[in-house]
């Protein structure tokens, strides 16, 4: 070691004796002895008497305490961070794994809830409607293709039958006229 190091070092140790010296004195001095009676008279400094009695110190500690044992607690997750709690077991009693050390207030999740399942049936409601829309649409659908489908077997039909018709009536124009040259050919 140094002998600059050892000039601060030593610096040190004697600042933190004097202190220490310092604190020891003002914790000595701060105790004050009663100068009266209990009926409130001063009283002389002859008078006064020394008991023997319990010796106490006095700290005044800041920090953190850290339990030795312990066990994690763990709440359900809710929508909204900041909830009421109905019931809380008694500060410093002792509970076993899985008893309820609190109860919170459920009303508002229950409100929740019951809004969420009204909005699940009446998307599920929705759904079915839409699916009764769907199936009657494609049934109405299937209707007009047969529908159509009728109406072009009914004009192939009548075309045919035009087309027959037709001929038949030409063959009978045509056999008419036959006939008409052959009488009037014998007038």
């Amino acid at each position: 070691m140094s002998a600059s190091r050892f000039r601060t070092f030593g610096g040190l140790a004697a600042a933190a004796a004097a202190g220490f010296l310092i604190l020891s004195a003002a914790a000595c001095s701060s105790g004050r002895a009663e100068l009266s009676h209990p009926g409130g008279d001063p009283v002389d400094s002859h008078d006064l008497v020394v008991r023997r009695g319990r010796f106490e110190d006095k700290f005044l500690l800041t920090g953190q305490l850290v339990a030795v044992t312990a066990d994690n607690l763990s709440v359900p997750r809710i929508p909204s961070w900041q909830t009421t709690i109905r019931w809380m077991a008694d500060e410093g009693a002792l509970v076993k794994a899985g008893e309820k050390v609190a109860e919170f207030d459920t009303a508002a999740l229950a409100q929740e809830f019951g809004e969420k399942r009204v909005a699940f049936d009446q998307a599920k409601s929705d759904l079915s409607q839409a699916e009764a829309d769907r199936a009657a649409d494609r049934a109405e659908k299937e209707f007009q293709v047969t529908q159509k489908a009728i109406a072009v077997e009914k004009a192939k039909i009548a075309a045919e039958l035009n087309e027959v018709y037709n001929s038949r009536r030409w063959r009978m124009a045509l056999r008419m006229s036959k006939v008409y040259r052959a009488v009037r050919g014998r007038k």
